[in-house]
């Protein structure tokens, strides 16, 4: 009897280390609330892996993807996450890198906002310098035509 497939599986699902995680997650529960999620666990566990080990190549057949190539591409997730775990941050450091991305975005819409904002005042301003303009063109017209009447009048005398 072969046991490599065994414990290829039990090397890869590690029963003992969700241990933890299971106490953890389920510290409110009942005993019979505790027991449900044992069995609906292992029940879903188990119907998952059956059915890789029972349609597998099907599947793999199916989407036309070769045996060797779908272990270069576990072994490839798997040296990522083993980067990723090398290359490990606290969760601080974690938070602080989304912290700074989310700062940068506000100050982005920041200088956005302020820049239409700057744009719209420059019209406004624009828009007032043009009706001072009229209205002083238009004052100094009226000024230059009744200058122009009186001039007109003094001659006719």
């Amino acid at each position: 009897m072969d046991l490599k497939p065994l414990v290829t599986l039990l090397a890869i699902v590690n029963p003992l280390a969700i241990v933890p995680f299971f106490i953890h997650y389920t510290q409110g529960f009942s005993e019979a609330q505790r027991k449900r999620t044992i069995r609906t666990a292992a029940l879903s566990a188990f119907l998952v892996i059956a059915a890789c080990a029972l349609l597998g190549l099907q599947i793999l057949e199916f989407f036309n993807i070769s045996l060797p190539s779908f272990q270069v591409g576990g072994g490839m997730l798997l040296l990522i996450s083993a980067m990723n775990m090398l290359n490990a941050q606290t969760a601080e450091a974690k938070a602080a890198t989304n912290e700074l991305e989310e700062g940068a975005e506000k100050v982005a819409d920041g200088s956005e906002k302020a820049y239409k904002a700057t744009k719209k005042g420059v019209k406004k301003g624009a828009k007032k310098v043009e009706n001072g303009a009229e209205k002083a063109y238009d004052a100094t017209k009226k000024e230059a035509k009744e200058v122009k009447e009186k001039v007109d009048g003094d001659n006719r005398r």
